[in-house]
């Protein structure tokens, strides 16, 4: 049982880490890593839709693809929600979530671990992994506590208020690359300023802008041809022609009503063609029609590349690696995990992993500038004079050091980042006087229990 969860543990046949958690306050996400399954309490939808979002938004590979049901026995669930789950279920049953979550790891032992910085590519990579680990569509779901009108699971929880166009751009990305094959589902109309598609269309005056209007039938008269708006007609009970006098008794044979006349309430302007200008609900903006943004709607779904790209994983276009002796590249230092994880598990034995992570800003990088290859230089040098020839060192391009200690208790290990981190944070604020930048280290236990796909996850979470 892993203590820190605040939940209830499900007993299964196959012992699995499966929690039913109805607490969602003071829960630490980062527990999560090593469970197999959840189920989330609909008791409080409010507070399970929020919960689900923080799972789902995460960058922690173990996290955002755990498989998450929704109990809820009485209660309907909203679409949100359930687009973001695997499933809802009105028993706690362990064993058919046992089940699933066995064909999800199958699935999830084919991914590759990867690093970027690119937050596009992050966000891409999370999406195609999610689809695939699921063997499901990216299927837009009706949602009017969005902007949009629709959202994208896993995907619209990263583009918030101006950034949806940003979101529609990676999805074309992502088609043009041929990873994703579209069907057109609708089309929204969109403010130019905000995106949102809650917008009302009002009919204005093209005398005065008033959208303050009456509307009336015009009446065609087919005997004496007299057409004028229906209020002219109007005698007490009857319809009168006003040019002629006479009854108007049947609609088709005596008149008909080919259009409607606008009358202005404002500045009493009679017309026929009124100006269409549109509001915004969201952020208030008055326009014209013609100044929306067009955008279409599709549901995705994965094709063989796009298969193949979520194992592998979406990498950065001439990406340069910075060349550090002593140091491998982080597809070598994977794999080296990888064996370190079978030796221990077949010896029964542990060693450790750590990072340190610089926590670079955007800013921190653009002061650096062209010093930034050298600080990372200057840093691996001072890292591999300060451990042991026997341990392994990497570095990742969110500017992480990672480490591989073989036979090393975690505690060990930890005290020796420790030390490291003091010298590393005084290098870092030699080169960015004024930063207050906060470097961080994590340190974990290499055992067979844990697989090198989810220890690297660890690593690399912040």
């Amino acid at each position: 049982m892993i203590k820190e969860i605040n939940g209830k543990r499900l007993d299964n046949e196959q012992n699995k880490e499966i929690y039913l958690i109805s607490d969602f306050s003071e829960q630490d996400l980062k527990h999560f890593v090593l469970l197999d399954a959840l189920v989330l309490d609909y008791n409080y939808p409010q507070a399970c839709l929020e919960f689900i979002r923080k799972i789902r938004s995460s960058f922690i590979e173990s996290i955002y693809l755990l498989p998450v049901y929704i109990l809820s026995i009485n209660s309907k669930v909203d679409s949100y929600t359930q687009s973001l789950s695997d499933g809802i279920i009105n028993s706690v049953q362990a064993e058919p979530i046992a089940f699933y979550t066995d064909k999800l790891r199958k699935k999830r032992d084919n991914l590759v671990p990867i690093s970027t910085n690119d937050p596009r590519l992050r966000i891409l990579n999370k999406v195609l992994r999610f689809l695939y680990t699921r063997e499901s569509n990216l299927t837009p779901v009706v949602y009017a506590g969005f902007p949009l009108g629709y959202i994208y699971p896993v995907l619209s929880e990263h583009f918030q208020g101006n950034e949806i166009l940003s979101m529609f751009d990676l999805l074309k990305f992502a088609r043009d690359k041929d990873y994703l094959r579209q069907r057109f589902i609708d089309k929204l109309h969109l403010c130019n300023n905000c995106y949102s598609a809650f917008i009302n269309y009002r009919e204005t005056c093209p005398k005065c802008g008033s959208f303050d209007l009456f509307t009336q039938n015009l009446i065609h008269h087919f005997v004496c041809a007299y057409i004028g708006p229906e209020s002219d007609f109007i005698r007490e009970e009857n319809l009168v022609c006003p040019k002629c006098n006479k009854i108007l008794r049947h609609i088709g044979v005596d008149y008909d009503k080919p259009s409607m006349v606008y009358t202005c309430n404002n500045c009493r302007n009679i017309f026929q063609e009124p100006l269409m200008n549109t509001f915004c609900f969201h952020c208030t903006k008055e326009g014209v029609v013609e100044q929306l943004i067009d955008q279409e709607i599709y549901t995705y779904e994965l094709t063989e590349i796009g298969r193949d790209i979520a194992q592998g994983g979406v990498k950065q276009e001439e990406r340069s690696e910075i060349v550090m002796p002593g140091f491998v590249s982080f597809a070598t230092f994977t794999t080296f995990l990888k064996f370190e994880v079978e030796r221990n598990k077949a010896s029964n034995s542990m060693s450790s992993i750590g990072s340190i992570m610089l926590n670079l800003t955007s800013a921190d990088r653009d002061k650096l500038g062209s010093k930034m290859n050298h600080l990372i230089r200057e840093i691996s040098e001072f890292l591999r004079k300060n451990t042991l020839s026997t341990e392994i060192l990497s570095f990742t391009t969110n500017n992480s050091f990672l480490i591989i200690s073989p036979d090393n208790e975690p505690a060990t290990l930890e005290i020796n980042l420790s030390n490291l981190l003091v010298s590393v944070h005084k290098l870092l604020i030699s080169n960015l006087p004024y930063s207050e930048i906060q470097p961080s280290l994590i340190v974990q236990a290499i055992e067979g229990r844990t697989s090198h796909i989810e220890l690297i996850n660890m690593m690399l979470s912040k």
